[in-house]
This record gives structure tokens, C-alpha cells and sequence, in this order.
């Protein structure tokens, strides 16, 4: 093998690798098909309004309890709360993905005829 050149089972694993994210449009376009995005945009877009409102109102509340003499950025601390209630919805929705998923293999296992 040359030097710096992947291995056969290098490149198989980043082929298999790489179609995964080629699946992401067929989903995609299914997902968009079948309407399950028009109702996904909504629902996330409420949580994240709601959240953002709640957050702004809280940092708010802690600006206004700060001295004069403290620099408090509200929107640097929205961002980096933004960005750390984003991770956990993200966090919050696979586990959720995941107990529905094991919910259907065991409807599916315990089915008369599995596929």
C-alpha cells in the first residue's frame, strides 16, 4: 500500500459512511412529502420563541439587579443560552426518537410475522 493512500477497508468505511448523509435528501424530500415538516417547523419554531422569551426576560431581571459599574452583554448571554437550550432540545428529541424506535421494534418483534 503507498503511503498516505486509505486501505480498501478505509475507503469502504468512508463509502458507507458518506451514503449515509446521501440518505438525508431522500428522507428529507420524504419527510416533505408526506407534510411531516410543515407540522415540525411550527412545533420547533414555538419552543424556541418560547424559550427565547423566557430567557430575554430572565437576563433582563439579572441586568437590571447589576450595579452600574458591571458590564452585563444581554445578547452575548442569549446567544450562549440559545446555544446551550438548542443542544439539549437536541439531546431531549433523539432520546425521545429512541424510546418511540425501541417501542417499535418490540410491536415489530413480538408481531406474528416480522418482516
Amino acid at each position: 500500500m503507498e503511503k498516505g493512500c486509505p486501505s480498501q477497508e478505509t475507503k469502504a468505511r468512508l463509502f458507507i459512511e458518506a451514503r449515509k448523509y446521501a440518505d438525508i435528501l431522500a428522507i428529507f424530500n420524504r419527510m416533505d412529502q408526506e407534510g411531516y415538516l410543515a407540522m415540525l417547523q411550527p412545533v420547533i419554531e414555538n419552543i424556541l420563541r418560547r424559550e427565547s422569551e423566557y430567557t430575554i426576560q430572565e437576563l433582563r431581571k439579572y441586568q437590571h439587579s447589576c450595579s452600574p459599574a458591571e458590564q452585563f452583554d444581554t445578547i452575548d448571554h442569549f446567544v450562549n443560552n440559545s446555544q446551550i437550550f438548542k443542544k439539549n432540545l437536541v439531546l431531549i428529541t433523539n432520546l425521545i426518537i429512541e424510546d418511540v424506535l425501541h417501542q417499535i421494534i418490540c410491536e415489530v418483534n413480538s408481531s406474528p410475522n416480522p418482516p
